[in-house]
């Protein structure tokens, strides 16, 4: 339901944003942080490798930590490793998402940021949710002059790069 206000909020351009400087490394840490229990319980392995300082960014913390672990998360539940790794460039930091799931086809990277478009077709919202989580996530770092790109990620599953102004 949260998801399905954001996107409605998204829009329609009233998605509440309350910028602020934001420490981008600590930000990362906390989201692995918070999804440790889940780690730990389900025997699964998040690593976590975040270089290049501190940045800080003008954006709204709580929504790109809603960003964040969606895509941690949806790592996690499609694969049995992620890798979380925060690099800051010149004028970004970029945030990429490795997982050893299954991936998605090279031809569908663009499809899945279409709202309610699902790879798994069956309706169990169990086994993917309702298809929004990557919409919002691009929507959410467009607004902060972001984005977010997927490819082929080394481990074998999915890679997610997202990249926020600094």
């Amino acid at each position: 339901v949260n998801d399905l206000l954001d996107f409605s909020r998204l829009n329609e351009g009233r998605l509440e944003m309350h910028p602020a400087a934001v420490d981008m490394a600590a930000l990362v840490q906390a989201v692995a942080a918070s999804l440790q229990p889940q780690c730990l319980e389900k025997a699964l392995d998040l690593r976590v490798d975040v270089e290049g300082g501190a940045p800080r960014a003008w954006a709204d913390p709580q929504r790109v930590t809603q960003v964040m672990t969606n895509l941690v998360s949806n790592a996690l539940r499609y694969g049995h490793r992620a890798e979380l790794h925060a690099k800051r460039g010149v004028t970004t930091m970029q945030i990429t998402i490795d997982d050893d799931g299954p991936g998605i086809p090279p031809d569908k990277y663009e499809d899945v940021f279409r709202p309610f478009y699902r790879l798994d077709e069956s309706r169990n919202v169990d086994t993917g949710g309702v298809g929004l989580g990557l919409t919002i996530a691009r929507d959410v770092a467009r607004s902060h002059g972001g984005d977010v790109a997927l490819g082929p990620s080394p481990l074998g599953g999915l890679r997610v790069i997202v990249r926020i102004p600094i």
